[in-house]
């Protein structure tokens, strides 16, 4: 988002990279502070990961207990907004974002967390309504986020291994995943007729990634860490041996 020397970044230079992170924390602090369950129909949730420091220095890899396990440091967080109406879950606000390596698995590994946290409230909820002879709330159908690079980018294809898409590829699939056309087009599932803690027009500065929800099982983990590991092993096992480069 602030690499200067990327012409996709939403800045430029280091003074607006500055000026934007201060204006984003702003933004951000509204998502603690502001309940908007009961005016808006959004339930508002924030999810850490941590990581327990080890020394560099220390060559044995014995797994004993230190006073370091008991004092993790936070190493990243996830804010989310769980829309009652629509069953469609925001993304608002994730660090960090990496596009590799073992923060991208810790950041999709704590998007899942959120996921399965909001079916349990899901179920709970809609037991609590039934035993009440109220209408059941909508089961989850998407996850979705504003992303500040283009489709084209190396940072776009790092959200397409976790199995997002454009909204705009969306749009061309099947009838908005059951979603009333008025609903996405009134009501607001997306931006800009939905709001969200980035104002108009700012939004529309931004890329709306969607990872479709395939079933009550599926947690939003990248598709090919979904695939039966024995499946993959067999697959493996069963492909052709490469020619032989003897001479």
């Amino acid at each position: 988002m602030h690499v200067p020397e990327y012409g996709v970044a939403l800045s430029r230079t280091f003074a607006q990279a500055e000026q934007l992170t201060i204006d984003s924390w702003n933004l951000l602090t509204l998502l603690l502070t502001d309940d908007v369950e009961r005016s808006r129909g959004l339930r508002r949730y924030v999810s850490f990961h941590a990581a327990i420091p080890s020394s560099r220095r220390g060559k044995s890899k014995a797994k004993t207990m230190t006073g370091n396990e008991a004092n993790p440091i936070i190493t990243g967080f996830l804010f989310a907004e769980w829309d009652l109406r629509t069953g469609a879950v925001h993304f608002s606000a994730a660090f960090p974002w990496a596009l590799t390596g073992d923060s991208f698995d810790a950041m999709t590994r704590t998007g899942e967390e959120v996921v399965a946290q909001i079916r349990a409230d899901l179920g709970a909820e809609n037991a609590a309504r039934t035993a009440a002879g109220q209408a059941c709330l909508p089961e989850l159908k998407c996850v979705w986020l504003l992303s500040p690079f283009s489709k084209d980018s190396k940072a776009f294809v790092s959200l397409r291994t976790r199995g997002y898409v454009s909204v705009d590829e969306l749009r061309q699939g099947a009838d908005w995943l059951g979603w009333e056309d008025s609903l996405v087009q009134v009501g607001g599932v997306f931006p800009p007729q939905r709001e969200c803690h980035i104002p108009e027009p700012f939004t529309r500065l931004y890329q709306i990634a969607v990872r479709v929800l395939e079933g009550p099982d599926d947690l939003g983990a990248p598709p090919t860490r979904r695939r039966p590991r024995k499946a993959a092993s067999q697959e493996a096992n069963d492909a052709p041996a490469p020619p032989s480069r003897r001479k």
